[in-house]
């Protein structure tokens, strides 16, 4: 099945699916959580929580295509937040003295049991010491069997950048301590168990919900009608535009209004064509749309305004209201376009921040 395919199983319920999933991502997102934070269990747990926060909130990632990038996200954000409860809590692992005696060690994982606290530290305090850039693909590199073709695909990094980075990194570690970095990273890689707990861990769906989300996934991103297309790119569009033709047609400059009238049609029909095919690139989209009216305002000021108030001025009975400068007018322009710019890219952003990310949830 492809990772598409997985995911509307996922969404449809199956455990199982999603634990194919896991099994995908697991190398990545514990290598995220441990370089980081140079703990192998606290990784565990964060790469844990990462993957039932995923599956909790997978209905509100509209482009299944973006899954990699928003499970990215969430690992990210769990670890930064880890980080900070960890530097301002400094009782967090206090424990009251009366218990020392009764408190029982947690089990080990199997892939620590071989593995000393001193082996983990000494191999932490290699790994600190290089940069952020290289130390995750360092980490990935042996967690996943010296493949770089992996590593690229993970980081979404070309093969040479992995290379570069790889090359630098281990040029930092020391000589003596590298094959200990190798082995540890390798026996500490997350298996099949790993994937069977969070399995187990994964919150049921109820059959009806089950069916919903499915239908959702299956449809893809909420959908507007044509007539709504249609609607907010013509008003956009044509709002644009409204103030050259009544000026145009008042000067008898009939060659502008066509030109431009022609232009903000064929912007029109691109705009909504390519909306049409793709509605989860609406904003981007219109975006462009509006760094071409843009440009047609700027393009019909510099090369008609004189010729305007020409025109103007010798039609009877025309008082002009005011005195302003071509230069003037294309400030204006370019400051009322550039706002609504930020507004739209704003917007976009609000999209983008809705497929990659989710509220916090409790456990």
């Amino acid at each position: 099945m492809t990772e598409i395919e997985l995911l509307r199983a996922s969404l449809a319920g199956s455990k199982d699916a999603f634990g194919r999933i896991v099994e995908r991502y697991q190398p990545l997102i514990c290598a995220i959580a441990y370089s980081a934070t140079g703990d192998f269990g606290r990784s565990r747990q964060l790469a844990q929580e990462t993957f039932i926060r995923a599956y909790k909130s997978l209905a509100q990632l509209r482009d299944l295509e973006k899954f990699r990038a928003y499970l990215c996200r969430i690992a990210r954000n769990l670890v930064d937040k880890s980080i900070r409860q960890q530097r301002f809590d400094v009782v967090r692992d206090a424990h009251p003295l009366e218990d020392a005696a009764s408190a029982k060690s947690p089990e080990p994982d199997p892939s620590e049991i071989a593995i000393s606290k001193e082996h983990q530290a000494l191999v932490w305090r290699a790994i600190e010491g290089i940069p952020e850039q290289c130390r995750e693909p360092i980490v990935l590199y042996y967690r996943r069997r010296r493949s770089i073709a992996q590593v690229a695909a993970d980081l979404e990094l070309s093969h040479d950048a992995v290379k570069q980075r790889l090359l630098r990194g281990r040029k930092l570690l020391k000589t003596e301590i590298a094959s200990l970095v190798e082995d540890v990273l390798t026996k500490t890689a997350p298996g099949k168990p790993f994937t069977a707990a969070i399995v187990a861990a994964l919150p049921a769906l109820a059959p009806q919900t089950a069916a919903g989300i499915a239908a959702l996934a299956a449809k893809g991103p909420a959908q507007l009608s044509k007539t709504a297309i249609y609607g907010a790119f013509a008003g956009g569009i044509f709002g644009g535009v409204a103030w050259i033709l009544p000026t145009s047609f008042m000067a008898k400059d009939w060659p502008a209004a066509a030109i431009v009238f022609a232009a903000a049609t064929l912007i029109f029909v691109v705009s909504t064509t390519l909306c049409l095919r793709d509605q989860s690139r609406r904003w981007r989209i219109l975006v462009w749309a509006m760094i071409a009216l843009c440009a047609l305002n700027l393009a019909v000021v510099n090369t008609r305004w004189n010729l305007w108030k020409q025109a103007l001025k010798q039609a009877p009975g025309f008082t002009p209201p005011t005195s302003l400068s071509r230069w003037t007018i294309n400030l204006a322009i370019a400051a009322i376009m550039a706002v609504l710019l930020l507004i739209t890219l704003r917007l976009n952003s609000h999209q983008r921040k809705r497929i990659t990310e989710m509220p916090p949830l409790r456990f």
